[in-house]
C-alpha cells in the first residue's frame, strides 16, 4: 500500500467540491469489473461499495440488473486483466461519498 498527502486537490461531491486528506494506492490480485447499459464500466475491488437506491452495497452482492445510481447492470466478470492498482480518496470532508469517471 502506498499513501500520498493531498492538500491541493478537491474532489466532487453531492454537496460541491470538498477537501480530501489523501489517495491510498492498494495492489489487489481479485476484481470485479461491471457493465452498464449505456456502454460505461468500471473495475473496482469485491468490497468497494456503490450506491443502489438509498443503500450502499458491497460489489460483490450485486447482480445483472441491479439499478446503480441510475445505470443497469448488463455484465458481471470476476478477476479481470487489469493493472491491478487500486486508489481510494481518504477523509472525504463530510463524509465518503464522491462521485468519480
Amino acid at each position: 500500500m502506498t499513501y500520498k498527502e493531498n492538500s491541493k486537490y478537491e474532489v466532487l461531491t453531492k454537496d460541491g467540491f470538498k477537501d480530501f486528506k489523501g489517495i491510498k494506492k492498494t495492489y489487489r490480485e481479485d476484481s470485479i469489473k461491471l457493465y452498464f447499459n449505456d456502454e460505461t464500466d468500471i473495475i473496482v475491488t469485491p468490497e468497494h461499495r456503490l450506491l443502489k437506491g438509498s443503500e450502499y452495497i458491497y460489489t460483490k452482492n450485486l447482480s445483472i440488473g441491479d439499478d446503480i445510481s441510475g445505470k443497469k447492470i448488463t455484465k458481471i466478470e470476476y478477476n479481470v486483466e487489469c493493472s491491478n492498482n487500486f486508489y481510494d480518496l481518504i477523509d472525504v470532508d463530510d463524509g465518503h461519498n464522491y462521485i468519480t469517471s
